[in-house]
This record gives structure tokens, C-alpha cells and sequence, in this order.
């Protein structure tokens, strides 16, 4: 369906099945949400609206940080990666030796 120029609830209706908020509870595997709480391009209530949407399952966490994440959350999400795969986690602390 062809939307006009300047037709914004056109577009919104048009694209309803690609939006996240309305997919997210389809998703049947876990699923890790990551949000920068300055954000220039996913605002809070985005955010919000997406993690409300979420199965209750889904791990949420926010950053201090706009939309480029930072150590943090890379860590957060190794973590979370790790264990969902069934990976354990390597120690952070020096190798004991015998």
C-alpha cells in the first residue's frame, strides 16, 4: 500500500508489523535489551515501550550513555551471552598457580 507524502499515520500503519514494540512478545528465545538513557535516537518512552512489550523473560538494562553503549554494557552483554550459551564465564582475577 503506497503511502503520500507527509501521511504519518499512513506510514505508521504500514509499517505495524515491523515495529518492535508490536513484535517483541512473538520472539521465543531470551532476549537482552540494552538502552542508552540519553539516547538521541531511542527516546525513553521508546525504550520503555519496548521493555513493557517484552516477554517477562527479557533481560533490560540502561546506561548512562546516549546511543553509542560503552564497556559496560559490551560487558553486561558478554556476560549474558556467555551464559545463555551455556559458557562459563572466565574468571576476572589472576591465574592461581600450583
Amino acid at each position: 500500500h503506497a503511502v503520500g507524502e507527509g501521511d504519518v499515520a499512513g506510514y505508521r500503519q504500514s509499517m505495524a508489523d515491523l515495529d518492535p514494540v508490536n513484535r517483541i512478545a512473538d520472539v521465543k528465545a531470551p532476549v537482552l535489551l540494552q538502552f542508552g538513557t540519553t539516547d538521541g535516537y531511542v527516546s525513553g518512552a521508546d525504550a520503555s515501550a519496548l521493555s513493557n512489550a517484552a516477554s517477562g523473560g527479557t533481560l533490560i538494562f540502561s546506561y548512562d550513555v546516549g546511543h553509542r553503549l560503552n564497556g559496560s554494557a559490551r560487558d553486561d552483554r558478554d556476560a549474558w551471552l556467555l551464559e545463555e550459551l551455556g559458557i562459563p564465564v572466565p574468571s576476572q582475577g589472576p591465574s592461581a598457580s600450583p
